[in-house]
């Protein structure tokens, strides 16, 4: 588990991602590690559904890369 740092969100998502928009794309930092890491998010719309500092944990891996989910 860790925090949002900054993130990005998708609503013109690259080819292959299209049916996931929107999403966001997180860079979190894990825990008290001071390690840094990107994963995908999804249902992400607006920035207010995402504040920075908000908890998030990884839950699988797979084609979209680390898929985080909020706590």
């Amino acid at each position: 588990a860790g925090k949002v740092v900054t993130y990005t969100i998708m609503t013109v998502p690259p080819a292959g991602f299209e049916n996931l928009a929107p999403y966001a794309w997180v860079v979190m930092e894990l825990g008290d590690y001071n390690l840094r890491i990107s994963g995908f998010l999804a249902n992400i719309q607006k920035p207010e559904d995402l504040p920075i500092g908000a908890a998030v944990k990884v839950v699988d891996f797979d084609d979209r890369g680390i898929v985080l989910e909020k706590m």
